[in-house]
């Protein structure tokens, strides 16, 4: 990501140096009347925040909803399952091993 956005930045200052400093400076200007001189009511940045932030988590949660079934039907049945079933029923028995002070042999 950090070199995405170093080419995008590079790209830019490239484009702006070709351009020359005048066309700059009117972009600049152009972006100040649009963007500054009336800002956007608060509510309806806040409004924005929140439908995109919404919309994220439903992105996130429905994503994590569809590997998670992948993985459960991959791992239901045959070999991956059996070793997980074993892994397990060993973590089990260490943890009572170590809180009943049980040991091997003794």
């Amino acid at each position: 990501m950090g070199a995405g956005l170093g080419g995008y930045i590079h790209f830019d200052y490239v484009k702006w140096g070709q351009r020359g400093r005048e066309a700059f400076l009117a972009h600049q200007a152009q972006r100040f009347d649009l963007y500054f001189v009336a800002p956007r009511p608060t509510i309806v940045t806040v409004f924005a925040a929140t439908v995109m932030m919404f919309g994220a988590l439903a992105f996130y949660e429905g994503l994590a909803l569809v590997v998670a079934k992948v993985l459960k039907s991959m791992s239901d049945s045959g070999p991956v399952q059996m070793r997980f079933d074993r892994f397990r029923a060993r973590a089990t028995f260490g943890v009572l091993e170590h809180l009943m002070g049980i040991r091997d042999g003794s």
